[in-house]
């Protein structure tokens, strides 16, 4: 018996505490690299229990650049989040301001889609500027 809760509690031990919902009006803007992005939801899928299902983009980071994930949860709920460059990016110019939406199927509430907003948001923030992942 003791060895099955160990098993059972064993899996989410590791998972950071997802941040708290963002408030306010949505979409929002962060200043963030455009090249950031998919280390962004990587980690904030890993936070918030999704996993990625698919991604589309256009652009490389100029000004309406966009890039779309689609995510899924393991009770099969599905979000989407969406990133436009607000100005062009390149390598060199360090942060631009850019555009996150996120949406969830009707059903939902919105706290899923502010939460996962808010986990990007953050790990964007901290990438923000550094050839290197923190």
């Amino acid at each position: 018996m003791l060895l099955a809760l160990v098993a059972q509690n064993q899996g989410c031990a590791s998972l950071p505490t997802p941040s708290r919902p963002i408030s306010g009006d949505l979409p929002i803007r962060v200043g963030a690299d455009w090249d950031d992005l998919e280390a962004a939801v990587r980690r904030a899928a890993r936070t918030t229990e999704l996993a990625i299902l698919h991604k589309e983009s256009t652009g490389t980071g100029e000004a309406d650049s966009t890039a779309r994930y689609e995510l899924i949860s393991i009770a099969e709920q599905r979000m989407w989040i969406s990133f436009r460059a607000l100005e062009s990016w390149t390598p060199d110019s360090g942060p631009i301001e850019i555009e996150i939406d996120a949406g969830t199927e009707p059903f939902l509430e919105d706290t899923q889609r502010r939460i996962l907003i808010a986990e990007v948001a953050k790990h964007l923030k901290a990438l923000a500027g550094r050839d290197w992942a923190p």
